[in-house]
């Protein structure tokens, strides 16, 4: 099982939720990509549902970027953090195929017990810390 953590570095994207994440796994099980490119050659490399995928966002063409590789995304379980309620992003963010669905706002709260409750939910060697 892979937890793979997508996103461009912005300096108040999501430190709260990487701090949230390492009370959840160690950091030797969280790859961290950031270019389209690089997903999809690690995605290329995962068995079917053997690894979540947390996207986080902050503008739509990033969204858009990661359209083409939708068929890659298929094989693992997605978290998507869009960067607003526009409904033309909204529209964009589906087409991914999310499990869950958040509107970018900065708190992480809700994406944090969702990933809790999946990696709960996974008989696999993430190991949860207590």
């Amino acid at each position: 099982m892979s937890l793979i953590l997508y996103g461009r570095e912005y300096e108040d994207n999501g430190i709260q939720f990487r701090s949230d994440i390492n009370t959840l796994v160690s950091r030797n099980d969280v790859e961290m990509l950031d270019t389209p490119e690089s997903l999809a050659k690690r995605l290329l490399q995962v068995s079917c549902r053997q690894a979540i995928v947390v996207i986080v966002t902050k503008k739509r063409d990033e969204l858009v970027c990661l359209l083409p590789i939708v068929h890659l995304l298929r094989k693992a379980r997605v978290i998507l953090v869009v960067p607003d309620q526009d409904p033309e992003t909204l529209k964009i963010g589906y087409k991914l195929e999310p499990r869950f669905l958040k509107c970018g706002d900065n708190d992480f709260t809700e994406v944090s017990a969702v990933l809790k409750n999946m990696l709960q939910g996974d008989k696999c060697n993430i190991k949860i810390q207590r």
